[in-house]
């Protein structure tokens, strides 16, 4: 027999500890994901950058998360945090001035406490009023930390 070296390599536990180790990657990102929308959500909804004078607003604030179980890409999380009231994108990116029509007429209170009626009313229009900013930022801080924390032990799982 000639002169040689023969060597064998099983790979199966690292594949097995590999593969363990993004399961539970995944599962880090998903729990992280929900604690992110959470915060989001319950800091969009502290902000102080508007009044809510019905409640209507802040209460239609919720966060969605949706896991798509696909042959495309197994655990795809789709997620985010939006107020579900028709008007609060008018109050996120404020209204340029504006025509209000009645049908027939608009009655609306004046400051003073006079009451009118009008077919029409010209509307100065509103600023911007970008309640859901800190609601963004606090997500993505959280989820950033998260997916950091669940990366970091993966590493050192498959180091050790």
């Amino acid at each position: 027999m000639p002169y040689g070296v023969e060597i064998e390599i099983d790979t199966r536990d690292v594949e097995r500890e590999w593969l363990q180790g993004v399961e539970d990657l995944m599962n880090e990102v998903h729990q992280g994901t929900k604690a992110a929308i959470g915060i989001g959500a319950t800091q969009a909804r502290l902000s102080a950058a508007f009044q809510d004078r019905s409640g209507k607003l802040r209460a239609s604030i919720r966060g969605v998360i949706k896991v798509a179980q696909t042959n495309r890409v197994r655990g795809e999380l789709q997620a985010g945090v939006s107020p579900r009231a028709r008007y609060a994108s008018f109050v996120e990116e404020g209204t340029s001035p504006h025509t209000i029509e009645g049908n027939p007429l608009l009655t609306f209170k004046l400051p003073d406490g006079t009451w009118v009626s009008t077919r029409k009313v010209q509307h100065p229009g509103t600023r911007p009023m970008f309640f859901m900013r800190a609601g963004a930022a606090a997500a993505d801080r959280t989820l950033t930390r998260a997916v950091d924390r669940a990366i970091s032990r993966l590493k050192g799982r498959m180091e050790g």
